[in-house]
């Protein structure tokens, strides 16, 4: 389907080779289960639904093509939402983008800036749409500690003011 290895696919492996990790792999698997999931929004009269893009399901790293079939799957998900009156509440980025941009830096690193403003641009291009509530970057004051501070992804233990500027950056930018 396009989608490149994550920043949490990486730490989630690691978790498992080190048998710490204890939940199946696959979670709800919303991907491969859309009209499941849609006809249970409905059948508890949802009005909304709250989900992340995955970015690196739209762009799999810095000044590559977007996937198609990443696309494709956000516009299927995005209709079939709509279609059934439920408002699609979407998150750009929830503490993970592609592993190739975290091997360059991440989000210590300016390339993240520059990767978040291009992904973004593809996803608003793609579907931009009053019938669309965003957010930017969920939670980003646990975005830049948990995962410096050897809580979570990426598990890197290092200065947490380059993640903030850079976080900052990104929203100023969009």
């Amino acid at each position: 389907d396009g989608k490149v290895a994550s920043i949490i696919d990486t730490y989630i492996q690691t978790l498992v080779e080190n048998d710490e990790f204890f939940f199946p792999l696959d979670a709800a698997d919303s991907y491969n289960n859309v009209d499941r999931d849609i006809q249970n929004l409905k059948e508890i009269g949802a009005k909304s639904y709250s989900f992340t893009i995955a970015s690196s399901r739209i762009l799999p790293d810095i000044n590559s093509a977007p996937n198609s079939q990443g696309l494709a799957y956000y516009g299927e998900l995005l209709a079939k939402l709509k279609a059934e009156g439920i408002l699609p509440v979407v998150t750009l980025m929830d503490g993970d983008y592609p592993q190739a941009i975290e091997d360059r830096g991440g989000v210590l690193d300016r390339i993240f800036v520059d990767y978040f403003v291009q992904y973004s641009k593809i996803v608003f291009d793609n579907f931009n749409d009053a019938d669309i509530s965003w957010v930017t970057i969920n939670n980003p004051q646990d975005f830049c500690t948990l995962g410096f501070t050897a809580q979570a992804a990426p598990n890197v233990t290092d200065i947490v003011r380059n993640c903030v500027v850079n976080i900052l950056s990104c929203l100023v930018q969009i």
